[in-house]
């Protein structure tokens, strides 16, 4: 569960590797909570998934292709 308007919108894919939600909204964060919970195999391996995509190795390939052209 990360923050809505923050840099963790950059690392959360909406309803696929985790929630995003306001800060200050307790009842937002608390559904988050259940959606996560009831499904918690799911999101788990999701987010892992989608957290392989921002390994150094595959980073540092992106950066590379860009600085030659």
């Amino acid at each position: 569960i990360g923050s809505l308007n923050s840099g963790m919108a950059d690392a959360i894919k909406e309803d696929y590797s985790g929630k995003l939600v306001s800060p200050n909204d307790s009842n937002e964060i608390l559904y988050a909570l259940e959606l996560i919970m009831d499904d918690y195999d799911n999101y788990s391996s999701q987010a892992k998934k989608w957290s392989e995509q921002f390994d150094w190795s595959i980073v540092i390939k992106k950066y590379l292709r860009i600085l030659d052209k």
